[in-house]
């Protein structure tokens, strides 16, 4: 696989969250041990899975910008994380993320409207069915968008699994979540630590070499 680029997508564990400077995330090592040419990290702290479709579209923007011409050149691993999490965008066309632990926005955005945000998005908006049809339809508007792109895609949960419709391809997605995979293996914020992302890694790379 020397001839591609792999593209991580998702929140703070495939972004790397508590890795010291010099240590790689679990997309890197993939990328090192599969020999790819390039490897790029379109994942985003905090972020909600209806959230991947944006990573994506930027990506796939930056690539019609790059010497990468060619995006069946590409291998991308997605991150699917809490499936209680959502987003809303401000005026400013930047996202706000609604999740258990409190709101989370950017260091430009309203901190207090943020809070307020989710504190009522929790107490008003929140429900099973709404992100069931929210994570489903986003997992396969992704499917959708790498099969147009002739994209190789590939998911991985977090830690609570997505209760998926028969729509969705589920030979793409990882049979263990991340969680269970990491097990002990974490930072004190509960990141995986380097151990926990080499873990991840390894599973990984069987896992996308069985797939050709």
């Amino acid at each position: 696989m020397e001839n591609k680029t792999l593209v991580t997508f998702g929140d703070s564990w495939p972004q790397g969250s508590e890795l010291l400077p010099n240590e790689k995330t679990f997309g890197e090592l993939v990328a090192n041990q599969l020999g790819c040419k390039q490897f790029k990290n379109y994942a985003y702290p905090a972020s909600s899975i209806n959230h991947l479709a944006v990573q994506l579209k930027r990506f796939l923007h930056m690539l019609s910008h790059s010497h990468i011409a060619d995006p069946s050149d590409c291998i991308a691993i997605f991150f699917l994380t809490d499936p209680s999490r959502n987003m809303v965008g401000d005026k400013n066309e930047l996202w706000m993320f609604q999740t258990p632990n409190g709101g989370f926005s950017g260091p430009t955005q309203d901190k207090s409207l943020t809070n307020i945000i989710n504190t009522n998005y929790w107490k008003y908006f929140y429900s099973d069915k709404l992100l069931d049809v929210t994570n489903n339809t986003t997992i396969i508007t992704l499917q959708t968008m790498c099969a147009i792109h002739k994209i190789n895609d590939y998911y991985v949960t977090g830690w609570k699994s997505v209760d998926f419709w028969k729509e969705v391809d589920q030979t793409k997605i990882y049979s263990k979540t991340c969680k269970d995979i990491v097990q002990d293996n974490k930072a004190n914020g509960g990141h995986p630590n380097q151990r926990g992302h080499e873990l991840i890694a390894d599973e990984l790379i069987d896992w996308i070499r069985s797939e050709g």
